[in-house]
Parts: C-alpha cells; structure tokens; sequence
C-alpha cells in the first residue's frame, strides 16, 4: 500500500545529490586502549568497544546474531555466566552500533569494583569459546527468533513502523531493507558467528573504558619491563613469573597476555591480588612457586 502511495504521490520526485561530504576514514587500530577515569561512587562501571564494519558488509548479520548470543535475554552466554552463576555484575548487555559507516561493537556493564577483573577476563573467555567452538544450535535458534520478533513488535505502532523505515532508508539507503535484512539472518551459519568473531574481537582491536571508585593508572611497557627484569635479577625464565601470575590473576592457565591483564586492571588492584594469591600459595605448600622471589634464608611461612 505504501509503495502504491509513493507511486502516485511522489511520482515526479527526484532524488537529490547526498549533501555530505566524505569523511577521512579512521586509521585501523593496533593496540588495546583503555582509559580510566574515577569519581565519588560505589561501583565500577565499564565498556568494551571493538571496531565493526558499517550496516551494509554482509558480516553484519552474523555480528548481530553474536550481540543476542551473548547478551539477549537471561539465557544469553554473558548474562548467565557473568550474573547468574558467577554473580559477578548487577548489569551486562552487548550490542552493535550498526552505522552507515563503520562503527562499535559495545559490552557495557555494571559491579562491584572487587569482581571487576573476574568479569572482565570472563567475558574475553567467552567470546573466545564462540570463536573456537562456535555457538550450538539451540543459541543459533533463539537468536534468529529473537531478531525476527523485534521486528514483528516494531509494526505494532505507527512510531516502531516509522523509525524502522527512517533507520534503513538513511543508513542502508532503502526503506525496504528488512527483507533482506531476515534473508541475511536466516542464512548465518555458526561458521559465520566464529569467523566475525576471529575478525573483530581480537585484543588489538579492542577499547576498554572503566570509571572505577578510585582511580589506578599503570602504563604496560612498564609492566612488561619490569616482569622480565625481575625474572632475570632472579635467574629465571620469564614464563615462571607469567604462567603463576596469570593463575593468580585470572583463575584460569589461558588467559588474554598477563601483560594486558596488568594493563587492564591497573597496578594497585593487580598487585592486591598478587599478593593474595602468594599468601593462599605459601599456605597451601610450601614449595609454590610464587615464593621464588623470597631470599634464601627466609623461614618458611609455616614452622615444622
């Protein structure tokens, strides 16, 4: 009926010439980057941005059905691992912000500061698992479904129908993009889910903003500096004082570089944790290795 409409009432219209100007394209980048800023609050708040293509690459469908994989609904990847088993945040959500140009792939959430390295290495963990993996058929279901019904609400008021067809003709260039937009969701594979995955969310690539209660700030080429001088003033490889420390920091033996790690949670909370785990270690045995650094004529931590 609209097209009809269109026909009759616009027949004589002709499409003027876009008046924007190109805009210079943004150097690719090729380094984690965060930045860390405080203020007088209780929780730690946080982003993750990776960059994506603009709404027209065919990888956007695939890209879409990952954001609903990983954050729609309390089934979701995120959502159950990071709030309901671990209880690590109050709040988590993923989503793409599909623009006419390339644009963000964002995971936003919210916790307490103490959880904030846990949640963030879970979050990496996962997204890693659907890369290597791929999600399962079920997620692939739900996913599809879940898209396909913001659809079918947005035709329930004039407004939904009215912004949908303003968003595809403005940044796809076609005000009846949705049916090719389904056609494209309907044909993503869990190949495609792992391929954007590899893509797109490798550390490099990612941006992390934390607005923390208190501000902690450590630059990683000191990190890195420091941690392999240490292993040398000790005699050591430098992977006897990483593959501990990733452990301790992280819970887990494969984890994103320990250097990044460091970076990420900034030096006072890394060295807290540290020093936490040395204290559990050199309960629990005496041989541990993070009491390598102790001088030789240190007393053991327990008498015997």
């Amino acid at each position: 009926m609209f097209a009809r409409y269109k026909g009759y009432k616009f027949k004589d219209f002709k499409k003027a010439p876009d008046p924007h100007e190109a805009r210079p394209v943004e150097p690719a980048q090729t380094g984690l980057r965060r930045e860390i800023k405080s203020q007088e609050i209780k929780e730690t708040y946080f982003a993750m941005a990776f960059h994506i293509p603009g709404v027209m690459d065919t990888d956007t469908y695939a890209i879409d059905m990952l954001a609903s994989i990983l954050a729609d609904g309390v089934s979701s990847r995120l959502y159950r691992k990071l709030k309901i088993e671990e209880q690590l945040v109050h709040s988590i959500s993923a989503y793409p912000m599909s623009l006419k140009e390339p644009g963000l792939f964002l995971i936003n959430g919210r916790l307490d500061a103490a959880n904030f390295e846990r949640a963030l290495t879970e979050i990496l963990f996962e997204i890693k698992k659907l890369g290597q993996a791929g999600p399962d058929p079920d997620e692939m279901e739900r996913s599809r479904t879940g898209l396909e019904s913001g659809f079918v609400y947005s035709r329930e008021t004039m407004e939904g129908i009215a912004m949908k067809l303003g968003y595809f003709e403005t940044t796809a260039g076609d005000y009846l993009y949705e049916k090719k937009y389904l056609e494209g969701i309907n044909a993503v594979t869990d190949d495609d889910v792992r391929r954007v995955v590899e893509r797109y969310f490798a550390e490099k690539n990612m941006t992390v903003t934390i607005l923390h209660p208190e501000e902690e700030t450590v630059g990683m080429d000191a990190i890195e500096t420091s941690v392999r001088g240490l292993a040398v003033e000790l005699g050591l490889k430098a992977g006897d004082i990483i593959h501990p420390a990733r452990v301790a920091l992280t819970g887990k033996k494969v984890s994103p570089g320990i250097f990044e790690v460091i970076y990420l949670l900034g030096g006072k909370r890394a060295a807290e944790r540290l020093s936490d785990a040395a204290d559990r270690w050199a309960d629990e045995s005496p041989h541990s290795p993070t009491r390598i650094a102790a001088p030789a004529e240190t007393p053991p931590a327990r008498g015997g």
